[in-house]
């Protein structure tokens, strides 16, 4: 797994993306969503989504939220917790990557027609300046005929 800063927000923006281009469905992001939550809260408190931690941090977070939530949940709901953290961590990393200028990049798969996906990689801190410019875009685009 690649060692690159992450954060709780990031991970939020990751799924979110996968919810609207229909690659993940909404029960199973808002369940990731409460792991990201409860085991950065952990380690972070009140700045669990902007306090950077690195994916070598994964087994000490874990190892975190497990002790603290001993008495609190069952041994199978800490287990669910844990496993969509690390599946959350993993399927975001894979779909970014940051290029040799330090620009972070997130790849965005979205379908627009049936048996039809197109995937575009956009900054993760795009503006919405940018992203109007790319709308214009892809308005201009299509060829009426």
């Amino acid at each position: 797994m690649l060692k690159r800063a992450l954060s709780g927000r990031q991970l939020l923006t990751y799924l979110d993306a996968e919810v609207r281009s229909g690659q993940l469905n909404a029960g199973t992001a808002s369940s990731r969503r409460s792991a990201v939550r409860e085991v950065l809260q952990i380690a972070f408190g009140e700045r669990w989504e902007s306090a950077p931690f690195s994916s070598s941090d994964l087994a000490d977070l874990l190892a975190d939220f497990d002790r603290k939530h001993e008495a609190d949940f069952t041994p199978e709901t800490r287990s669910s917790y844990r496993s969509n953290f690390k599946r959350t961590v993993e399927l975001c990393l894979a779909s970014s990557n940051t290029d040799a200028s330090g620009t972070e990049w997130m790849m965005y798969r979205f379908p627009i027609r049936d048996g039809v996906v197109v995937e575009i990689s956009l900054p993760v801190d795009l503006a919405p300046a940018e992203a109007k410019r790319l709308s214009a875009l892809i308005t201009a685009l299509p060829v009426e005929g």
